[in-house]
């Protein structure tokens, strides 16, 4: 599929460098304008809002812990101070993003962000 067109389920189904982004309900999808169908996967471009590889969420858990902390866009994380410096977790029921992370990264993991990529006061 191409960028902004469903239906996909996964990423080997989109073009190269597009992912399948997983959604629910009308939620918004990076890259793309209008409402589109709800429930409906949609091809779509991870880095459409100027992010990079480095801020890729991972598929793949990791253990985020009072001594070995996360930086940012790692987890998983289970509180803040699972966060590297300046971090804090972001919590997360399915795919939800993450302020200043690309990516949808594993359904329901926590992932650490900078609260300088919240739109609005934290």
């Amino acid at each position: 599929c191409e960028r902004c067109v469903g239906s996909c389920n996964y990423d080997e189904e989109c073009e190269e460098g597009l992912l399948c982004y997983q959604r629910y309900g009308y939620a918004f999808i990076p890259g793309c304008t209008g409402s589109g169908r709800p429930n409906q996967n949609y091809c779509y471009d991870p880095f459409a809002d100027g992010l990079d590889e480095d801020n890729l969420l991972p598929m793949e858990e990791g253990d985020c812990d009072h001594k070995d902390r996360c930086d940012k866009c790692r987890g998983d994380c289970d509180d803040d101070d699972d966060c590297a410096k300046n971090l804090y977790c972001y919590r997360r029921s399915e795919f939800e993003l993450v302020p200043g992370c690309a990516g949808q990264g594993k359904a329901g993991t926590d992932y650490c962000f900078d609260p300088d990529d919240l739109d609005g006061d934290f």
